[in-house]
C-alpha cells in the first residue's frame, strides 16, 4: 500500500477528539522534584495536605539548605533559565556584574542624573528577572493526594514561611533563650505538617488562585524517624523505644524544671549515646543507598542536584552574546546577536558609491539603542547588599 493510500486511511478513519491540540499537556515537571500545589489537592476544601521529613543532605550535611539564584534571559536567539554564582554570594558573576553596570548609572543630585538613573533601574528591571529560592531533601512521609509518594525521597523547593520555622528552630536568637533543636536530624529530626491553601477565587483574576498560595498554617510537629521507600517502618520495635528514650531524656536535659531533672536527663542521654550509633549508622546506610535520582539512578547529590555549576561553553557563549547586545544599549528580548553584530560593523565603501553614500549592510533593527540606555565600560558601582529585587 502506497503512503498516499495510508494517509487517505488514516484520514477518512480520523477521530475529530484525537487532535493533539486537544489532548492533555504532558508534564514536563522534573519528577526529583516534590511540589505541594493545591491544585493537586484530592481534598474537598482544596487545600493540600501533606507530611514530609526534611533531612540532611548526607553527602555534606553542611549544605542540607542550598540557595539557588537564578536569572531567566529573554532572548530573541533563544530564551533560557541559567543558575548565578550568586548562589554562593560570588559577585564576580558576569550577569550581577551586567546588572550593576546598568542600575548605577545617573545619580541622585541633579535632575539629570535622577533622570537617568530612573530611566536605567527601568530597563535594568525589564533585562534582569532574578529569582532566589531554598531547596532542601524530604522524605514524604504521607500523601493521600499522591500516595505513590510516600517512603521517597525528593528535593523540595522552600517556602519561605516553612525556611523561617526551620531557622527559628535551627538557629535560635539569644534573646529567644531557646536551644537549637536538630530539626533535620535523620532519627530524631521532626515531622512537618504541610498545609497548603490556595488563594482566593477572582473571577477577575482567576491566576489569583494558584500565585497567592499560602504556606502559613504548615508546622512542625513530632519527631520522625526515616521510614523504608515502600512507606514502612525502617526502624525495629525496639530500636524505636531506644530513640523514644532518647527524646524524652534529651528533652528533660535541656527543660527539666529542676536542676536535678536536667541532671537526671544527662546523665541517660550519656547512657543512650552508643546504643543510638547502630541506629545512625543503619538509617545513615539506607538513606544513602536510596537516595537516588528518579531518572538516572545516580546518587542525588541536593548541592550538586540544586546549587550553581559553571556554565558549560554553549551556555557562556550564551550569556556573554546577552551581555554584549545589553550593555550595546539594546534589548536582547528584541535584537539577535547577528543583529548587534551588524550594527557594530564599519561601513563597506563600493567603487559605485562616494563615501557620502556609503551604508552598512545590516538587517533591519534599530539604529540607536533603546530609550534610557547608554553605553558603558567597567563594572564598578557602589556595593549594595539590600538588592532591590
Amino acid at each position: 500500500m502506497s503512503k498516499d493510500q495510508n494517509l487517505i486511511d488514516s484520514i477518512m478513519g480520523f477521530e475529530p477528539q484525537k487532535l493533539e491540540i486537544f489532548q492533555e499537556s504532558k508534564s514536563t515537571q522534573d519528577p526529583n522534584v516534590y511540589k505541594t500545589n493545591p491544585k493537586d489537592s484530592t481534598a474537598d476544601d482544596g487545600v493540600y495536605r501533606a507530611k514530609v521529613k526534611v533531612i540532611l543532605n548526607p553527602f555534606k550535611p553542611s549544605a542540607s539548605i542550598v540557595p539557588q539564584t537564578t536569572y531567566f534571559l529573554k532572548a530573541l536567539d533563544g530564551s533560557m533559565l541559567v543558575r548565578s554564582s550568586l548562589s554562593q554570594g560570588d559577585k564576580n558573576c558576569p550577569l550581577f556584574k551586567c546588572w550593576k553596570r546598568i542600575w548605577y548609572q545617573g545619580d541622585d543630585k541633579t535632575p539629570d542624573g535622577i533622570k537617568k538613573r530612573e530611566e536605567a533601574r527601568a530597563r535594568a528591571k525589564s533585562i534582569f528577572d532574578k529569582s532566589e529560592t531554598k531547596w532542601v531533601l524530604v522524605q514524604i512521609l504521607e500523601d493521600d493526594n499522591k500516595p505513590e509518594l510516600v517512603g521517597q525521597f525528593r528535593v523540595m523547593k522552600l517556602a519561605k514561611d516553612i525556611y523561617d520555622k526551620i531557622d527559628a528552630l535551627m538557629n535560635p536568637s539569644a534573646a529567644s533563650k531557646k536551644n537549637p533543636y536538630p530539626v533535620m536530624d535523620y532519627v530524631v529530626g521532626l515531622a512537618l505538617d504541610i498545609v497548603v491553601t490556595p488563594g482566593p477565587d477572582d473571577p477577575t483574576a482567576p491566576e489569583r488562585k494558584q500565585r497567592e498560595i499560602s504556606y502559613t498554617l504548615s508546622q512542625f510537629g513530632d519527631y520522625a524517624s526515616i521510614i523504608k521507600t515502600d512507606g514502612t517502618n525502617l526502624l525495629t520495635d525496639e530500636e524505636m523505644e531506644t530513640v523514644d528514650n532518647y527524646v524524652s531524656a534529651a528533652k528533660d536535659a535541656q527543660d527539666g524544671k529542676t536542676e536535678k531533672k536536667r541532671a537526671e536527663g544527662a546523665k541517660k542521654v550519656a547512657a543512650l549515646r552508643p546504643e543510638l550509633r547502630p541506629i545512625y549508622e543503619k538509617v545513615i546506610m539506607y538513606v544513602k543507598d536510596n537516595l537516588k535520582d528518579v531518572v538516572t539512578g545516580q546518587p542525588l547529590d541536593l548541592e550538586q542536584y540544586c546549587g550553581f555549576q559553571p556554565w558549560d561553553e554553549n551556555t557562556t557563549t550564551a550569556i556573554n552574546h546577552f551581555i554584549e547586545i545589553v550593555d550595546g544599549g539594546y534589548s536582547p528580548e528584541n535584537m539577535g546577536y547577528d543583529q548587534f553584530k551588524a550594527l557594530q560593523a564599519p561601513a563597506v565603501p563600493t567603487e559605485s558609491s562616494d563615501a557620502s553614500a556609503q551604508v552598512a549592510a545590516a538587517p533591519a533593527a534599530p539604529a540607536t539603542p533603546e530609550a534610557g540606555a547608554a553605553q558603558v565600560s567597567g563594572d564598578k558601582g557602589p556595593e549594595d547588599d539590600d538588592l532591590p529585587f
